[in-house]
Formats: C-alpha cells, structure tokens, sequence
C-alpha cells in the first residue's frame, strides 16, 4: 500500500523505473519555487529580463511553460488564449523553454511538470 501526495508517488514510481524511461534515478526534484528560479536564471542569461518592453516575470513564463506542458498544447495556443498580453513574446519564449529544458537536463532535474508527464509514459 502507498500514501502520499500525487507528485510524491509520481516520484516513487519514476526512481522504481527511470532507467526504463531514459532518466537517471538520481535525479532531483524542483519545486515550483526552484522551478521558478531556474527559469529566471535562463531568462537572465538569455538577457531577457532587459529587454525594453516587459518581459514576462519568471512566474508568468513558468505557468505559460506548465499550461503549455500539461495542455500538451502549442505555445501559441496557450498565448492567443490564456495569456495575451504576453503573444508578442512568443519567440523569445520558445527559446527560453528550450534553454529551461536543457538546464533541467543537465542538472538532472525534475519539476512537478516532468512528474506528471513521465508518470504518463
């Protein structure tokens, strides 16, 4: 019998069987606080967070990249009908997700949206 939240069975479950999966067992798990700090970091070293116009916060950019991740919908998608304000960005946002990716990658990282998603699989 297993107790716990969804994302710490999730957890269990991805450890029992990541090599099957292509992840390391060893990984770590960010939360969405650490989650949003690593999408800042990606978003400062993009230089995003200086761009003339306002640039989405590093909250904004991680709930557009988790809608856009758990929809399983295109970005553009999301934009046009979550987040609008944010549309003339959607570029510059494509490349943040994919250089938040890789960051998670190579730290072998895992958010509550990998959780879910590798569960799935």
């Amino acid at each position: 019998f297993w107790a716990g939240t969804f994302h710490g069975i999730g957890a269990r479950l991805l450890r029992d069987y990541a090599l099957e999966i292509g992840l390391n067992p060893a990984f770590t798990i960010h939360d969405r606080e650490d989650s949003a700090d690593l999408m800042n970091l990606a978003r400062h070293e993009l230089g995003f967070s200086k761009t003339e116009g306002r640039f989405p916060t590093k909250g904004t950019c991680l709930q557009i990249y988790s809608r856009a991740v758990n929809a399983q919908t295109p970005l553009g998608e999301v934009l046009g009908a979550v987040f609008p304000w944010c549309a003339g960005w959607a570029d510059q946002l494509k490349e943040l997700f994919s250089a938040y990716v890789e960051a998670k990658q190579a730290q072998n990282v895992l958010d509550y949206d990998d959780l879910l998603l590798y569960w799935a699989q």
